[in-house]
Parts: C-alpha cells; structure tokens; sequence
C-alpha cells in the first residue's frame, strides 16, 4: 500500500483485558501464554497474546512459501509434483475453524460497538493513562474481545480503571483479552514495468501519488476497469489519473490507464477502495493475475484457509487467514481513518502493495478473487500481519459490481 508516510493503526482482533498481579506490568515482552487476572464482573480480564493456532498458522505459512520458492525453481515435473505433495500435507494441518457459538456472536457484536466509540473512548485513556486502542477483532482460544492498545506498561490500579472504561460500551459478560499492538503500515510487463494488458498485482501510480498496484478487472455502472485502494490516490474525489507503472510528463497519455470513478475511503469505512475505469485502448485490464493465473468468481474469507497475496513488491505470497473481521485506526497524515471489516493474515505485504489482488489459494478449481490489499503492521512479538479488503464489503461499497 501507499500514501507518503502512512500509519495505520489496525485493528485485527477482539480480546482486551488486562490487570496482572504485580505492580508494573511490562507485556511488550513475548507472550505465549494468556493470564487470567482478577476481575470484578462476570466475564474474564485476559492480559498477553493468544498465539497457539495463530503460531501455528505462521508456521504453515512460512514452510508454504519456502516449498512454493523451490518448486518455482524445480526443473523436473519430478520434482514439482514431489514438493505439491508437501504442499498438500501442509495444508491439511491447518487449525479447523471454530463454529460460531453465543459467545463468538456476542463477540463480533461488540467489535462494531467499541469501534463506533473509539473516538469518545480513546481521548479519556489517552489522557488518563497514556494509551490508546488502535485493534480489535476476536481472541477465538478464549472466545474473547480482543483488544490491542498502544502501552501496556500501566500499574495494576490502571488497569482495572481501563477495563471499567471498555466495559462500559461492551458490558460485564463478555470476556476481554488485552495486548499490546503496533502501528499499520498501508503499501500504497514486469510488475513494475510497462503492461499492455494490465494484470492483478501491477505497479500503478495515481497522479502526484506514490506507486501502489492493480487489484481485479471489473465492471462498475457499466464501465469496464479494475479495483484498487483508495489510500492509492492523492484525494478521495473523482477524475484523478491513474498511470502504469508510472506518468511520462514529456508524453502523459502515453501510459495513462484510466481515471478514478468512484473512492469509497472516509473518516469511517468498510472499505479502503478506488474504481479506476479504463481509458487506453491500448492497455486493457484482464482477468488475470501478474503470476499468469486465470482468475474466476469471487469468495469470501474463511479462517485457517489459504490466500495468495500479490502487490507489485510482494510478487506473490501464500498467506494464511487469521480472523476474517477485525477493526482498524488508520492514520494518512494528520488524518486518521477507522476501517471496518478488514481480514487478518499471516504474511507481511510492503508499500506499493496496496490495492493488490487477493485470491483463493490450494481451491479446487480456478482461483477466485478474494479481495484486495490493504496494508500491515507487527504485533507486540515483531510478527508482521497482513491486511486485506474482502471481496463482499467491496459489493456492499459498489452496488452492481462485477469482477472478471
């Protein structure tokens, strides 16, 4: 993704709580572990980081990626179908989704209330105890709200005050872990090069903007283009040119692929997008990726399954999906921006990535279209998560789209 210094604040996971049994906690360390601590309503205070699936998850990733790199450059069919063999043993070790229970659904509830009042609420615990929340989404192990917030080196007195505060907009019953979280990163032929068939996952440049890339083809108000992020463009108006990879000053038409049609990104949205409608005869959007994969349909996210994400630095990369909604403060400059909806992921996507194409990865059948990329950021351990839009809250922003 991109955007002259972009922060985002993310927001990947509902569980927030806190309050440790001694008088300085320092949870910026590593934890592997949640500790319950002492709470004075019915729903459980968890302080540190649920990592069991979630590591696992990372594992998988890591060795998928590493798998997918030799096979790349095997030289026998041999060799190749020998390393899918792997791929397809990892895969099937991948954590089964947890069924949605009262608690879980009670959970994804409370993520839309804290989010609606993250303003209200962060101006008190910034001023009271020098944090604020910048994640939430849901601690699936302790069917928790997760919650992630800038300093947690808070005394223990603080901490209780801080949950008082949480859990006058979430309530008394509902479990709450807290964690410390980090700061987003939006990324706003070759894939950086000139295309005259403009593919998923190339180098775009809006005008006086910063580089980011292609997501899918699709049809807009019966206007043919493709999807982008919004955070990809100068304003969040309409008009603005679009050029791959980059604008010939001397000759501007030259690589001008179209112009933005509609920018769905405000101060709160579920989707950080762009529609830029074609213009160039001579460089029309096809429905495929940069890797030369056909792309057909579309799919919404499903935890412990796989994508592939593919902005022009990234160049492709199996990721695995960690929380299908989690809620994110984004900050472009002096402005600071709430995303709803966003989909947690165990791989790092970097700037210029953003707008990038998601699809379904290890599916039976053509890969289709998921959704596009939207940024990162590390957590408290230094593991680099990734973003993306889902493909139905793209629907939801354009009514009548298609894709392909």
């Amino acid at each position: 993704m991109t955007k002259n210094d972009i922060k985002t604040i993310l927001f990947a996971g509902l569980i927030g709580a806190m309050i440790l049994p001694f008088s300085m906690m320092d949870v910026s360390a590593s934890n592997d572990t949640v500790k319950e601590v002492v709470s004075e309503t019915k729903g459980k205070l968890l302080v540190g980081d649920t990592n069991a699936q979630q590591k696992k998850m990372f594992e998988i990733s890591e060795k998928l990626n590493a798998l997918q790199s030799e096979k790349d450059k095997a030289t026998t069919a041999l060799s190749k179908t020998a390393l899918e063999a792997q791929m397809k043993s990892l895969v099937a070790e991948a954590p089964v989704a947890p069924q949605m229970n009262k608690a879980l659904t009670d959970v994804r509830s409370n993520i839309d209330r804290l989010a609606e009042n993250l303003p209200k609420i962060n101006e008190i615990l910034e001023k009271r105890f020098d944090t604020r929340i910048v994640s939430i989404g849901t601690d699936f192990e302790n069917e928790s709200l997760r919650v992630g917030i800038t300093n947690m080196e808070l005394t223990d007195n603080q901490i209780s005050e801080l949950e008082k505060e949480i859990r006058n907009i979430v309530g008394d019953e509902t479990n709450i872990t807290l964690h410390k979280s980090g700061t987003v990163q939006l990324t706003s032929c070759s894939q950086t090069g000139n295309c005259h068939d403009i593919e998923g996952g190339v180098k775009i440049t809006a005008e006086n903007s910063t580089p980011c890339s292609v997501g899918y083809k699709a049809t807009f108000q019966q206007k043919t283009g493709f999807i982008t992020s919004g955070h990809c463009m100068q304003n969040t108006g309409t008009g603005e040119k679009v050029y791959q990879p980059n604008k010939i000053f001397w000759d501007e038409p030259v690589n001008r692929v179209g112009e933005v049609q509609k920018n769905t990104l405000a101060a709160v949205t579920s989707c950080d997008c762009a529609f830029v409608e074609e213009s160039n005869s001579g460089m029309s959007v096809t429905d495929k990726a940069y890797s030369n994969k056909s792309i057909s349909g579309t799919k919404n996210p499903v935890q412990y399954t796989w994508v592939h994400m593919e902005g022009h630095i990234t160049k492709g990369k199996i990721s695995g999906i960690l929380d299908t909604y989690t809620v994110r403060e984004a900050q472009f400059g002096s402005t600071v921006v709430t995303l709803y909806g966003l989909v947690e992921t165990t791989e790092q996507v970097v700037g210029g990535d953003s707008g990038g194409i998601v699809y379904e990865e290890f599916g039976s059948g053509t890969p289709e279209f998921m959704g596009i990329i939207t940024g990162n950021y590390p957590d408290e351990n230094e593991v680099t998560r990734g973003y993306y839009t889902p493909v139905n809250l793209i629907q939801v922003n354009f009514n009548g789209i298609t894709f392909g």
